[in-house]
């Protein structure tokens, strides 16, 4: 084989190559990487999440319902900070069905557009020895990958913050004492029912009393219940806006960091627009 034929040989294979890789990625994984089913491992794990979310909302409205009955301006403030709450859990239910949605779409993005870009690229840059593409190429398939690794990361390290912080544990034990607040409730309901026995001038007589005394025991009960609540549903709303608001964030932060350093890195040893 002459030199020639060698030379375009060697060019030739690099091609061969890089067609495989579209091929394989546009035809292959593209149809499975846009499909929901896909990354059934990690959208349970974001079913679960928003379950909990869910069972947390559910709570509040009861707790608030519960605080409501208490007569006097004394929980008012405490139904104000239920509602601010529960508006910070829709955030979080919103950025759960965000990664959710985004995950199929991101596979779409990468295996059916910039993996294909990258080999035309690099075939093109190292059939006509031009650097510039396969520099291009190398640097898309770098942003490529980042890019198909953000959501995934994020999941898993907002999942292992929940269990740090024992999140399903917190939101279990919440719903538990909500559930015992109005448990309390009905049982004074039924109080009051069974005094429907007694006769109608023991009611009057009696009435002005135990109303008083029912309000005030009952009602600062419920309050300081309430108080309690409150407080441990900061914590699972701040566990909850992190994992899933602020740990995407920080993931996307520390992709552009590696990104960046990684181009810094071939920036040096393969300068653009040095094509030989």
């Amino acid at each position: 084989m002459s030199e020639k034929n060698k030379d375009l040989a060697l060019k030739i294979l690099p091609v061969v190559i890089c067609l495989i890789v579209l091929l394989v990625s546009f035809f292959g994984f593209g149809p499975k990487m846009e499909k929901v089913e896909t990354y059934e491992y990690l959208t349970e794990k974001l079913d679960h999440k928003r379950e909990s979310v869910i069972e947390i909302s559910g709570g509040m409205i009861g707790l608030s319902l519960a605080v409501g009955m208490v007569p006097g301006d004394a929980t008012t403030p405490i139904a104000t900070q239920i509602t601010e709450l529960n508006n910070y859990l829709v955030i979080s239910i919103g950025a759960i069905m965000l990664e959710k949605f985004l995950l199929p779409i991101i596979g779409f993005i990468v295996f059916r557009i910039m993996i294909p870009v990258v080999a035309v690229l690099c075939g093109v840059g190292l059939f006509f020895s031009k650097k510039t593409f396969t520099q291009i190429g190398i640097r898309i398939g770098i942003i490529a990958f980042a890019f198909l690794a953000l959501i995934p990361a994020g999941i898993v390290i907002g999942e292992k913050v929940d269990d740090a912080f024992g999140l399903e544990k917190a939101v279990d034990n919440i719903v538990n004492k909500i559930d015992e607040i109005d448990m309390e409730g009905a049982a004074d309901e039924s109080t009051d029912e069974s005094a429907e026995d007694e006769s109608f001038f023991d009611k009057i007589k009696n009435w002005g009393s135990d109303v008083a005394e029912n309000i005030t025991e009952g009602g600062a009960k419920i309050l300081e219940k309430a108080k309690v609540i409150l407080g441990e549903l900061m914590d699972v709303v701040a566990i909850l806006l992190v994992t899933s608001c602020i740990i995407p964030v920080g993931v996307i932060i520390a992709m552009i960091a590696i990104i960046k350093g990684l181009f810094a890195i071939l920036f040096k040893w393969f300068p653009l627009g040095k094509d030989k």
